[in-house]
């Protein structure tokens, strides 16, 4: 059930292949989505339409601009876009005071990240 209506989840990651699995499950589960392989071209689309996004998954280890970094400029434009940071390396995060910042600790299965963002939803942490 898409419970984002006419806002989009944003996918980060500096791998192709990543980016369109993560799109095609998001599409299948009924979510509209961006995908971009470079986070200075996704952050510059963000910023351009802060309140279209209401999830952005993300990558912490990226050429050029790590998912941190991207993670704090995301949560500087829209405080309530939930930003869920995935990596298989271990993280001490530094950025725990961002509200809406999720762990998602790799490998990680899918119906975990679609439950991630229902509850969040669900339990109405988010607004529409």
């Amino acid at each position: 059930m898409n419970l984002l209506n006419n806002h989009y989840i944003m996918i980060v990651d500096d791998e192709p292949s990543i980016v369109s699995m993560l799109e095609d499950v998001m599409v299948l589960a009924g979510y509209k989505c961006r995908g971009f392989n470079e986070p200075t071209k996704a952050l510059a689309a963000f910023l351009a339409e802060p309140l279209l996004y209401k999830v952005v998954i993300t990558d912490l280890t990226m050429p050029v601009m790590k998912g941190d970094a991207f993670a704090i400029a995301v949560s500087a434009a829209n405080q309530d876009c939930m930003i869920i940071l995935s990596t298989g390396n271990h993280y001490e995060p530094s950025i725990e005071k961002l509200q809406s910042l999720i762990l998602l600790q790799k490998p990680y299965r899918i119906e975990t990240l679609l439950e991630l963002i229902q509850n969040k939803f669900q339990n109405g942490l988010l607004q529409v």
